[in-house]
C-alpha cells in the first residue's frame, strides 16, 4: 500500500484489516516522503499487524510508490503466497479481501489476477459523470475497457511478471491490462474514505496516464482514422462536381478534411509528447526500512 500524509484512514484501515484477516498477513507500506504524518511502526503494532514500512528519500507520486514497493516484494514471494495491492486510504473496502483471494485460490490456477471491477460509487452525480465520460474516452482511443484500479490481488508468479512490466510506474491497472496476465474480475462497491477528500485533478492526470499506456495503439487508431476520413473526403470532392447534391458534398468533403487535419494533428503531438519510455523507480529512493514484527501470541490455557 502507497502511504502519504493520511495517518487517520489508514489507522482505521490497519484495524479493518485485522478483523478481516488475523495477524497472518503482511503488510508493505510504502510512505511516500510524508513531510508532517510520517507512517510509524506504532500504526502497524497498535492494529496487531506484522510488516514493513518503506520511507522514501522524496516524492514519487502515488503509481512509482506503488510499482516501488511491488518491485521491492515480488522477489520474495513464494510460489503459495498471494499479494494483496491495494490504496490506504479506505476507498479500497477492506471487507472485500477476502472475496478476491477466495476467489484467485478457487481458480486452481486458471487465471493470475483477480481485480476489483468497480461497483457502485460513493461520490457526488458530478465525479460519476466525470468518471462515465473517461471510461468512454478511454475505450475510444484503446479498443479496450479498463473497469478497475489498483485494487486487486495477484499470484506470487503473476506479481513477480507485472513487477517487470515496463509501464508499471506510469499505471498499475493499465500495466496489467496491457500484460498477457489472465485476469478474472470480482464486482466490488468503491468504498467511501475514512478521512479526507478525493483529488480531483489528480485523479484526471492519473487517467490520462492510463492512456498512455496503450500509447502504440491509440496512434494506430488514430492514423486509422485519418486515413479513413481521408478517403472519404476525397469520395466527396468527386460527388460535389456533379449536380446533384453538390452543395452538400462539398460541405461534407471540408468537415472530413477537418476531421482528418485533426487527427493527424493529434497523432503527431502525442507521437512526439508521449515518447517512448517511462520513468522506473529506483530502490536507492527508500531512505529507511521499518520493520513490525508479528505481535506475540499468548499460549493457549491448558
Amino acid at each position: 500500500m502507497p502511504y502519504y500524509e493520511d495517518i487517520q484512514a489508514c489507522q482505521l484501515l490497519l484495524q479493518a484489516l485485522h478483523a478481516q484477516l488475523g495477524p497472518d498477513c503482511f503488510v508493505l507500506f510504502v510512505d511516500d516522503c510524508s513531510p508532517q504524518q510520517s507512517l510509524t511502526a506504532s500504526a502497524l503494532s497498535n492494529a496487531g499487524l506484522p510488516g514493513r514500512i518503506l520511507r522514501l528519500r522524496r516524492n514519487a507520486g502515488h503509481q512509482q510508490a506503488l510499482a516501488l514497493g511491488l518491485q521491492y516484494l515480488a522477489p520474495h514471494l513464494q510460489s503459495q503466497q498471494q499479494l494483496v495491492l491495494m490504496d490506504s486510504d479506505g476507498e479500497d473496502a477492506p471487507e472485500a479481501v477476502p472475496g478476491l483471494l477466495a476467489k484467485l485460490s478457487q481458480s486452481a490456477g486458471a487465471i493470475d489476477a483477480i481485480v476489483a471491477a468497480r461497483g457502485k460509487r460513493r461520490e457526488r452525480w458530478t465525479f460519476v459523470a466525470c468518471y462515465r465520460a473517461y471510461q468512454l474516452l478511454f475505450r475510444l482511443s484503446t479498443g479496450r475497457v479498463l473497469d478497475f484500479g489498483n485494487f486487486m490481488v495477484l499470484s506470487a508468479p503473476a506479481a513477480q511478471a507485472l513487477a517487470a512490466h515496463p509501464s508499471l510506474p506510469v499505471h498499475i491497472a493499465a500495466s496489467l491490462l496491457a500484460s498477457d496476465l489472465r485476469l478474472g474480475r470480482h464486482t466490488v462497491d468503491r468504498a467511501k474514505r475514512y478521512a479526507g477528500v478525493s483529488n480531483l485533478p489528480a485523479l484526471v492526470g492519473h487517467g490520462l496516464r492510463a492512456i498512455r499506456v496503450f500509447k502504440a495503439r491509440v496512434l494506430q487508431r488514430l492514423r486509422h482514422a485519418a486515413l479513413l476520413l481521408a478517403g472519404l473526403a476525397a469520395v466527396l470532392a468527386w460527388l460535389s462536381t456533379g449536380q446533384r447534391g453538390a452543395g452538400l458534398a462539398l460541405f461534407g468533403f471540408w468537415g472530413c478534411t477537418a476531421l482528418a487535419l485533426l487527427y493527424a494533428l493529434v497523432y503527431g503531438l502525442l507521437a512526439w509528447k508521449l515518447g517512448d519510455s517511462y520513468p522506473q523507480p529506483d530502490m536507492a529512493m527508500v531512505a529507511a526500512t521499518i520493520d513490525v514484527p508479528a505481535p506475540d501470541r499468548k499460549a493457549p490455557e491448558a
